[in-house]
C-alpha cells in the first residue's frame, strides 16, 4: 500500500472540492493519483475501504508452467515477446 496522505492534504482535497474545483485541478496541484483521489474525494475514510478479495497465489511450479506456456506462444508470433518478458518478470519480495 501506498503512503497514506497528512490530514492537511486531507483537508485541502476536501476544501477544494467544497470550492467547486474539478479533480484534474486537484490531482495536478496536490500530486496526487487519481484513484488516492477518488477515495479521499467522496467522505469515505480509508479504514472504510475494503479491499477485494485475493485468489490464493500460485505455488513456484504453477508460475513456472505459465510462465512456460506464455513464452511458448510468444515465440509462435515473436513480434510481442518482449512485452511478453516484462509482464513475467516477477519481482521478489
Amino acid at each position: 500500500m501506498g503512503k497514506r496522505l497528512t490530514e492537511e492534504t486531507i483537508y485541502q482535497i476536501r476544501q477544494l472540492r467544497d470550492q467547486g474545483c474539478p479533480k484534474s485541478r486537484v490531482l495536478e496541484q496536490l500530486g496526487i493519483s487519481a484513484p488516492t483521489l477518488r477515495r479521499y474525494w467522496e467522505d469515505v475514510q480509508p479504514e472504510q475501504v475494503e479491499q477485494a478479495p485475493r485468489g490464493p497465489a500460485l505455488a513456484d511450479d504453477q508460475l513456472a508452467a505459465v510462465r512456460s506456456a506464455v513464452l511458448f506462444a510468444a515465440s509462435v508470433d515473436d513480434s510481442h515477446l518482449d512485452a511478453v518478458r516484462a509482464v513475467l518478470i516477477v519481482e521478489d519480495d
